[in-house]
């Protein structure tokens, strides 16, 4: 069977035009959050407040923003069961592996500054387990056991800060908001599974979604103000 036949049996969720035009809306805010992210580590790296590795791990957290954003903007943009929307269905997936391990990376990065090799544990399982999370969607997306083991694995990645206890070397208030995004995140994940029976949850996971990303964002910067 070949690849093109594989992706044609995707299922669409079949969202009304109102609720894929919010889906869409309520991502694209998200692309100013790459932007200022971006800038933020630009301005501070120029000005020598942060080094050349702490502007790397910003650098890709926020490119890792824009992926997700974009992706999903466009996906729920484009028109009903069409192919594209089928691919983009897979990519808007994927990229949350993404959007994991790169928000995780600067907080590793700054952990790793510190001397602490637990920073170093964190990145190498967070790109991992986002490799193969990323190859399972790509390949075998039309499978139902890939998209829920997904799901698990996008809570489990994300809360992997807590399980080998790196939380312990983050400061008071970057340490608050990371763990607020995350709460909002699983619940967020939550709100998915629910819309999968009742699809204006959807609308709901893109909002918490876009919250926890924002209490992320800051407690990522907190670390590097």
């Amino acid at each position: 069977m070949s690849y093109y036949t594989l992706v044609t049996k995707i299922q669409v969720p079949p969202y009304t035009r109102k609720q894929e035009f919010f889906n869409s809306i309520s991502h694209f805010l998200g692309l100013p959050l790459a932007l200022f992210i971006y800038f933020f580590g630009l301005g501070h790296y120029l000005t020598s407040e942060i080094n050349y590795f702490a502007y790397i791990g910003l650098t890709i957290f926020s490119s890792t923003v824009a992926m997700v954003y974009g992706f999903s903007a466009i996906y729920h943009n484009l028109p009903a069961d069409t192919l594209k929307k089928k691919i983009f269905r897979i990519i808007d997936h994927a990229a949350i592996f993404l959007l994991i391990a790169g928000t995780y990376t600067p907080i590793c990065f700054y952990m790793i500054s510190q001397g602490n090799n637990v920073g170093l544990l964190m990145l190498v399982i967070e790109f991992g387990t986002a490799i193969i999370g990323i190859t399972l969607n790509v390949l075998l997306f039309h499978k139902a056991w890939v998209r829920i083991s997904s799901l698990f694995l996008y809570i489990l990645m994300g809360w992997l800060v807590m399980f080998v206890g790196g939380f312990s070397y983050l400061d008071f208030w970057p340490f608050v908001f990371i763990l607020t995004g995350g709460i909002i995140y699983t619940i967020g994940a939550i709100s998915y599974a629910i819309g999968k029976k009742k699809l204006y949850f959807h609308c709901i996971f893109h909002v918490f979604i876009l919250v926890s990303t924002i209490a992320q964002m800051i407690g990522v910067l907190l670390l590097f103000a």
